[in-house]
């Protein structure tokens, strides 16, 4: 077996956002392959 130090779910979450950021990837697709929803105005609003 592996000896990995505990982790969690939200860990995995953001080793992707990470690597999205490194590929430049714009922050709206980032946050949409995350499965995050948009706040405010902009939640109600776009399409």
């Amino acid at each position: 077996m592996l000896n990995i130090p505990h982790w969690s779910p939200h860990d995995l979450r953001r080793i992707v956002r990470t690597g999205l950021s490194r590929l430049q990837c714009p922050s709206e697709v980032a946050t949409a392959v995350l499965g995050h929803s948009r706040k405010g105005i902009e939640g109600t609003y776009s399409i």
